[in-house]
C-alpha cells in the first residue's frame, strides 16, 4: 500500500509539472513565435504547440498512472505506472527542446 501511495503523489506531481507546461511555457512561447511572422517552425515545435500535445499527455498521465496505481495497490507490479511516469516525463523534456529548437535555428543561422 506504501508504493501505492508514493505512486500517486509521485503521478499528482507529475500532472501539476504537466500542466505548468504545458499551459503556462507553451503558450508563451506560441505567443513569441506569432512576432517571427510566417517563418515556418519546425514540426517537432508544431507538434509541441498542438492541443492534441498538450491534452493527449495529460489523458496519458492521469488515464495510465491511474491505472499503474491501481495495480500498485491491489498487489501488482508497478511496471505499468513506472512506464506511464518515464514516458509522461519524456513528454516534458520534448516539449521544452520542441520549443527551444526554432531559437536554437535562429542562432545557429546569425552565427553562419
Amino acid at each position: 500500500m506504501t508504493r501505492a501511495i508514493i505512486g500517486a503523489g509521485v503521478l499528482a506531481a507529475s500532472v501539476v509539472m504537466h500542466c505548468v507546461i504545458a499551459f503556462k511555457v507553451l503558450p508563451s512561447f506560441e505567443l513569441m513565435f506569432r512576432d517571427f511572422g510566417n517563418a515556418s517552425l519546425p514540426w517537432l515545435t508544431q507538434v509541441a504547440l498542438s492541443n492534441v500535445w498538450r491534452y493527449g499527455w495529460l489523458v496519458w498521465f492521469i488515464g495510465v498512472g491511474g491505472l499503474g496505481v491501481f495495480r500498485v495497490a491491489i498487489g501488482k507490479k508497478p511496471y505499468l505506472l513506472s512506464v506511464a511516469l518515464a514516458l509522461g516525463s519524456g513528454s516534458w523534456v520534448v516539449s521544452i527542446f520542441a520549443v527551444y529548437l526554432p531559437i536554437f535555428t535562429l542562432a545557429g543561422s546569425i552565427h553562419d
